[in-house]
């Protein structure tokens, strides 16, 4: 009864300890739905990778005579995440701040499907 005291705690202890590590160790291997924001400007921007492989980006930022952030940031983004192509990309509405950098990232990324509100640039 003596020994079964004195190493309760540390048993229990162990015990908590192995079963951290697996839960840990089995929520990295599940793969689910990542969102990356892009600091695009004024505008929005985000590359969402979905748990079946597929990859959306919802707008690309502004393209102007000084900056481009299709080019300059969507783009490398993108390729830092392994993303090869595009399965869909939505543009939100007609602003060049959320618009203007898809010009840049049609051009380079292969891209299935694109999303448009057909909105009027004043609506």
């Amino acid at each position: 009864m003596v020994f079964q005291k004195r190493f309760m705690g540390k048993a229990v202890l162990t015990g908590l300890l192995m079963i951290t590590i697996s839960i840990w160790a089995w929520s990295l291997e599940k793969k689910g739905l990542d969102i990356l924001f892009l600091d695009v400007g004024q505008g929005d921007s985000a590359i969402i990778q979905f748990e079946n492989g597929k990859t959306m980006l919802v707008d690309a930022g502004q393209r102007n005579w000084s900056r481009d952030y299709g080019e300059k940031v969507v783009i490398p983004s993108a390729r830092y995440l392994g993303v090869k192509r595009f399965n869909w990309v939505v543009m939100t509405h007609p602003h060049s701040d959320h618009i203007g950098g898809l010009v840049s990232v049609l051009e380079a990324v292969p891209v299935d499907t694109v999303w448009d509100i057909f909105s009027e640039y004043g609506s």
